[in-house]
């Protein structure tokens, strides 16, 4: 309201400004009102000392993810040129759309659940079980899929022709991004539960492996000399695995190894199903919709009926929690 108003004085984006500060203040009137509270300064050595020794090694984390893959992307850019490092943010970009429209969302949800679970051993591997299995079920296939696809795909999209030379970059990418679904977990699990300098010595890890191979294997084999890096970085990941199953012995059988059977038994099937008839585009969507089948009758056989009851569980506590 105060913005309409304001806009209509004539107060141009400032209305925003003043609109921003009325609501700040009307909200603290309006807590204390319903919720008063004795205001004055405290201080407890012990909760200060508590917070820093989780809050200076989670923010240590952000810095070094910093360090990790901004300032390495401006490094790249005298070993490889602009070229390729623009190949290699195509290909990392589309390698991790699933990443950021399925981990991004569920770790919002999962990240509390697990940290209020983190003394019910039990429940919190149950959870931890789900949630995996829910990011290896969506992600796996749709990153088989679309290394397999991404061939045909750029040949039906005129102006993606020019990123042909960056497919085996792609590739490499989504093997990353596969690995990436299950390390990410891995990392939130180990913050959630507190282990927070465990965490903070696997980005140290992750920081050097970085900085060590990606410029060598840059310099001898150019950009895609930087994906291969990124691939071999990305098996390191067996490491935060193995640390965060020491915590909670969650079973990496059903929550991973199937989801990934049934992908890559699709990704055969897709690869050896090319209809000769009709168009690129038609032909896409045939090997499209006989991987869909085919991954739902696989997963149903590895997996059994409580493929389906798992699946609607977690939806409805996903949608719950948004």
């Amino acid at each position: 309201m105060i913005v309409v108003i304001l806009a209509w004085k004539g107060y141009g984006l400032t209305s925003f400004t003043w609109a921003v500060l009325a609501r700040g203040v009307v909200g603290l009137i309006s807590m204390y009102i319903i919720s008063p509270w004795k205001i004055g300064l405290a201080f407890s050595k012990s909760s200060l000392s508590r917070l820093l020794r989780f809050g200076i090694p989670y923010q240590a984390n952000t810095m070094i993810a910093v360090l990790k893959d901004d300032l390495m992307t401006i490094f790249l850019g005298k070993i490889i040129g602009t070229t390729g490092l623009g190949y290699l943010g195509w290909a990392k970009k589309w390698a991790e759309q699933p990443l950021r429209f399925l981990m991004d969302n569920v770790s919002k949800v999962v990240f509390p659940a697990f940290s209020r679970m983190q003394d019910e051993k039990e429940n919190l591997k149950r959870a931890v079980e789900k949630s995996l299995f829910f990011l290896s079920f969506l992600t796996f296939p749709i990153l088989v899929a679309f290394s397999i696809l991404a061939s045909d795909l750029v040949k039906i999209i005129p102006r993606y022709l020019k990123w042909q030379p960056a497919l085996i970059a792609l590739y490499l990418y989504c093997f990353n991004s596969a690995w990436a679904t299950i390390s990410t977990s891995m990392t939130n699990l180990l913050n959630a539960i507190g282990m927070i300098k465990k965490t903070f010595r696997l980005m140290l890890m992750w920081l050097g492996l970085t900085w060590i191979l990606m410029p060598v294997l840059g310099l001898k084999f150019g950009y895609n000399g930087v994906a291969i890096a990124t691939a071999i970085i990305a098996l390191s990941s067996v490491i935060g695995i193995y640390i965060a199953r020491k915590e909670v012995k969650f079973d990496y059988i059903f929550s991973i190894i199937k989801p990934l059977l049934a992908s890559g038994a699709m990704g055969l099937v897709i690869y050896f199903f090319k209809p000769a008839f009709g168009s690129l585009p038609i032909s896409i969507l045939l090997r499209v919709l006989v991987g869909v089948v085919s991954y739902g009758v696989i997963s149903y056989l590895l997996i059994g009926k409580s493929l389906f009851i798992d699946i609607s569980r977690i939806c409805h506590e996903f949608k719950k929690n948004n």
